[in-house]
């Protein structure tokens, strides 16, 4: 994890990473869909 943020307006929790490998699912999975938001630095290449 390289930071957290909570947005006060619409009551969310971002978690910046460098690579979400799973993490988002994890999260939605735990705390339900959309309450928790990861935003990933690197992307997979295609």
């Amino acid at each position: 994890m390289t930071g957290v943020g909570v947005d006060i307006l619409t009551g969310t929790v971002e978690l910046y990473v460098f690579v979400d490998d799973g993490i988002q699912a994890e999260m939605d999975e735990r705390y339900g869909s959309g309450l928790v938001r990861v935003s990933a630095a690197l992307r997979p290449v295609e």
